[in-house]
């Protein structure tokens, strides 16, 4: 191929930042001896290779384009980028210092690449621990008279750098490492740092922060001490659709009615443009839901295409309820909102995550709590400012959304799953400054240990439901509730309806593992194992409906054979069916072993993490717990049945509304 026709190639896919192709393209343009020694090919490179996350080439490219030109700007701050990415802070800060000395004298209009130039190179110098440098280099440009958020969250970052020690690690001290990290050390810490800090009344910018970003903080705890895996790791949320349904069509021209006449100053012309331009020429159609008093956010598993959690809500409420799917890029179900698409369409209006200002007080609490977690943990949380920016952009957006959703959709009540997630979360709490009483249906396993629940002695947690709907007594029981949440008990009509149709002939000798994602990879071997040493036992792994058959198959490929009595399950026949037919259920954690129960399986939980969640249900009797495979493969036939299952999953109510 001629070198003209490459060089096209790697331009078009540079121009078109298709990074990896560009990537492809650069390195091949780079080899030949026409394009090695172009200082112009060996900057796209280098970009190219640092945007697909090939850091050492694009380190090799810029570093020869700074020998080729050793006086260009552009080349410094590209090797500035590389070394930033790759956290080397020494080079990085010199880097960005050697930009600012080759533009200091060429900055007119204090233009956004030379601002960007200011910040970046005050933050090096910040994680090189040279506070009074950074401050200094971010006064000097303020002096100048610029002025943006980007620099005021520099200078502030360097403040709050210098007053760490007075206002953060002395006061903390007395915080000391425990001898284990497990789930519940874990938790305390969660809990010992809210209270000590005030946490739950935290606020950048008026939004309380810290119950946003709490699970994810959780989730990212367990993986980096190796608890847990990633939840569901091969299942990747698809692309939520970009096309309107006629339902979902409906609303938004109802919402683009009510904005127009109320001119809600939170969203003012930009939440009316955004309608005018997404609707266009469509028809509107204004009456649909009008007669709706209660809203139904319908949870995003399904069992064979039915959604179940909220499936009894449903059919009572029948044309009473406006009900919003989430489809994940699939069809969702007729008649429906597409919640997903209303959540794309508000989050195109979403602040930058650079233009939220975090003050100099705000970043010493969020210092505080990395400087807590780490005391007591030895765990790095990260950047616990950038972490928070980002949430609050996309809880800010969807909020304001669905304000304006509530106002031309007034409801009395509002049911959700799954009320912890951030979009989830931020249509909540629009309902509730709409006056709209917001409920949670339960949708799976709540504890002490979960922190999506889990509130030990907190006063008042904002963002939270009014009230609780689950499924038995024994989860609010165990649970340390929110204050202001409401539990109400009303069963699992899906259970106990499934539960029904699934009885059939038992087979004494099936043995059932019921995977976690977080656990799964581990669970696996267990089952294997436990197939290999009980060979009059039928083993089956089942899985998650939310994980991939690929995953495991990956995994056990490099076993010589499997068990002739072990075998996989996805998604068919139906979970019910399957532990219907089964003498005996195994594994960590999960709301499918005291379905389980409730079908009269006998039940062992496997000693992985997570385990602390059945400990109520061990200690009451109603499930055997085993330490390793040798006592698994040994008491298999010794596991209790739960002496009263209706304490789990109590007698469906009727009627719910």
């Amino acid at each position: 191929m001629k070198f003209k026709t490459l060089l096209a190639s790697a331009q078009t896919a540079f121009e078109n930042k298709n990074w990896r192709e560009a990537a492809d393209a650069w390195e091949v343009v780079l080899g030949c001896a026409q394009g090695s020694n172009n200082p112009n090919y060996l900057f796209k490179g280098a970009r190219s290779m640092r945007m697909a996350g090939r850091s050492a080439q694009a380190e090799e490219y810029i570093a020869k384009a700074i020998d080729l030109s050793a006086d260009r700007a552009d080349l410094f701050a590209e090797a500035a980028r590389i070394s930033t990415k790759a956290e080397d802070w020494a080079l990085s800060a010199a880097r960005w210092d050697k930009v600012a000395a080759l533009t200091g004298n060429n900055r007119a209009n204090r233009s956004s690449a030379w601002i960007a130039t200011v910040i970046n190179r005050a933050h090096a110098h910040q994680m090189l621990g040279d506070f009074a440098r950074s401050e200094k280099i971010v006064d000097e440009e303020m002096a100048r008279g610029s002025d943006t958020v980007g620099l005021r969250n520099a200078k502030a970052a360097a403040v709050a750098g210098l007053m760490r020690d007075d206002r953060i690690a002395t006061p903390l001290a007395h915080i000391t490492p425990v001898s284990k990290v497990d789930i519940p050390t874990i938790c305390e810490c969660f809990w010992d740092a809210e209270r000590e800090l005030g946490l739950t009344r935290f606020t950048i910018e008026g939004i309380y922060v810290w119950p946003l970003i709490r699970m994810q903080t959780y989730y990212r705890l367990t993986q980096l001490v190796g608890i847990y895996d990633a939840p569901h790791p091969n299942h990747v949320e698809k692309k939520r659709q970009t096309e309107v349904n006629p339902a979902t069509r409906a609303v938004l021209a109802r919402m683009r009615q009510t904005s127009a006449s109320t001119a809600h100053a939170s969203l003012g012309s930009r939440m009316k443009n955004s309608m005018r331009t997404l609707l266009g020429g469509l028809k509107r159609n204004t009456k649909s839901f009008t007669n709706a008093d209660i809203a139904v956010l319908m949870a995003t598993r399904k069992v064979q295409g039915e959604e179940l959690y909220t499936l009894a809500l449903r059919q009572e409420a029948g044309s009473r309820a406006l009900l919003l799917d989430r489809g994940q890029g699939e069809k969702v179900k007729e008649g429906a909102v597409d919640f997903d698409n209303l959540v794309t369409q508000f989050l195109l209006r979403k602040d930058k995550v650079s233009d939220v200002f975090v003050s100099v007080e705000e970043r010493l609490v969020l210092e505080g709590v990395r400087t807590f977690f780490e005391n007591r943990l030895n765990l790095n949380l990260g950047d616990l400012v950038l972490v928070s920016q980002k949430a609050l952009v996309q809880f800010r957006a969807v909020q304001q959304g669905f304000v304006e959703f509530w106002k031309a959709h007034p409801v009395e009540r509002f049911f959700l799953t799954n009320a912890y997630g951030v979009t989830t979360r931020a249509a909540m709490v629009a309902a509730q400054e709409c006056g709209i009483r917001t409920i949670e249906l339960q949708h799976g396993f709540i504890s002490k240990y979960h922190l999506g629940y889990s509130w030990p002695e907190q006063e008042e947690v904002p963002y939270a439901p009014d009230e609780l709907w689950g499924f038995g007594d024994y989860w609010p029981h165990v649970t340390p509730l929110a204050r202001g949440i409401s539990p109400r008990t009303i069963g699992a009509p899906y259970v106990t309806g499934m539960a029904e149709k699934a009885k059939g002939n038992s087979n004494q000798n099936l043995v059932v593992f019921t995977s976690q994602g977080v656990v799964g990879r581990q669970l696996v071997e267990w089952a294997i194992e436990t197939a290999a040493r009980c060979p009059e036992k039928e083993v089956v792994f089942r899985l998650h409906p939310s994980e991939q058959l690929e995953t495991y198959e990956q995994q056990i490929g490099s076993l010589e054979e499997l068990p002739v009595n072990f075998s996989f399950s996805h998604r068919q026949p139906v979970i019910f069916e399957l532990l219907a037919q089964a003498e005996t259920q195994v594994g960590a954690f999960s709301t499918t072993l005291l379905e389980g129960m409730l079908l009269g399986c006998r039940t062992v939980v496997v000693n992985l993490p997570g385990v602390e969640y059945m400990a109520p249900v061990i200690d009451r009797g109603d499930a055997l717990f085993v330490k390793n495979i040798d006592e698994l493969a040994s008491r298999l036939d010794e596991a209790p049945r739960a002496q009263d299952p209706s304490y789990y999953y109590a007698k469906p109510v009727s009627p719910l509304l």
